[in-house]
C-alpha cells in the first residue's frame, strides 16, 4: 500500500566515472595483497587493517583507551605458520635443536 521510498539518511551519490576507474582500478591491484590488521599494543584493540604492501610509519590513536603512538608496520607484522616454513627449508633437526636450547 505504501509506495513512498523515503531516502536513506547516508545515502550517498555515486561517485564521479573518473573517481570510480580509479577505485575499481585500486580494487584490482589489491586482490592479490593479504589484508591484516594493526592492535593497539595497550589494549589489543584493532586500530586498522592494511594490506600486506604497506610499509613505513604511522601516527596511530586507538578509539578505545584514546592513547597515542608512533608505529612502524613493520614492527606489527605477523608471519602465521612460520614453522612449517623452516621444517620444510630446514628439517626436523632445526626444531629438534630448538627446542633443546
Amino acid at each position: 500500500m505504501n509506495n513512498c521510498q523515503s531516502k536513506q539518511r547516508y545515502d550517498r551519490p555515486p561517485p564521479p566515472p573518473e573517481t570510480q576507474k580509479k577505485l575499481d582500478l585500486c580494487e584490482e591491484e589489491a586482490a592479490d595483497l593479504t589484508l591484516r590488521e594493526i592492535r593497539c599494543p595497550r589494549c589489543n584493540f584493532v586500530i586498522d587493517k592494511v594490506f600486506s604492501d604497506a610499509k613505513g610509519h604511522f601516527l596511530s590513536k586507538c578509539p578505545k583507551c584514546k592513547s597515542q603512538y608512533i608505529m612502524n608496520y613493520a614492527y606489527f607484522r605477523r608471519q602465521k605458520g612460520i614453522w612449517k616454513l623452516k621444517l620444510k627449508y630446514y628439517g626436523k633437526d632445526y626444531l629438534e635443536k630448538l627446542n633443546k636450547e
